[in-house]
């Protein structure tokens, strides 16, 4: 989730780096670019940068994708740590809900995602799930490792010369990966 200027800004530039090429090129409209890079971005983060654009326009046509350019300096508005205090921006933290229920979507291009809302946390409870969540970052990624490494080892014969290497690799970050591999 985007939570800091910093975070819009690298989301911003990964699409600039994808979106804008695809641009450049022909590949998408104006209009396409405008959706995807809408799309890209929450549903908590669409209501703040919508109540600014609408703060700006109130005739505003939301029958079409807002313009790439609004989006941004809204965003920034939004996140701009010099005109409120940070901590005003806890309830942007992880979304977490027992039962999400769906809501009427607000967003002006589907692609199919399940954008329901979910209700918020308080700020200490949200900080909370914060901490745990970038505790959890580092196992969760060597975990994520580990599967991908069986998943090639599933895919090859034992005779493979990388097999034992990536059979090393994965049972010294897992031990427990010995038991669903071959040994080479």
């Amino acid at each position: 989730p985007i939570m800091m200027l910093q975070d819009f800004r690298a989301y911003n530039h990964g699409f600039i780096h994808i979106g804008g090429w695809l641009k450049n090129k022909g590949r998408i409209l104006v209009e396409e670019y405008n959706c995807y890079f809408w799309t890209g971005l929450s549903p908590v983060f669409h209501g703040l940068v919508e109540t600014c654009l609408r703060s700006k326009d109130p005739n505003l046509d939301i029958s079409r994708p807002f313009p790439y350019d609004d989006v941004c300096q809204s965003a920034e508005e939004v996140l701009h740590h010099d005109c409120f205090d940070a901590n005003d921006l806890d309830f942007l933290g992880p979304c977490v809900a027992p039962a999400p229920q769906a809501q009427p979507n607000a967003s002006h291009c589907s692609d199919g995602r399940d954008d329901s809302v979910h209700p918020l946390l308080p700020s200490h409870e949200a900080r909370r799930n914060l901490e745990s969540l970038v505790k959890e970052g580092p196992t969760a990624h060597k975990q994520d490792e580990v599967e991908t490494l069986i998943k090639s080892l599933s895919h090859m014969s034992l005779n493979d010369p990388d097999y034992s290497l990536l059979y090393y690799h994965a049972i010294k970050m897992d031990p427990d990966a010995a038991k669903v591999l071959c040994a080479p």
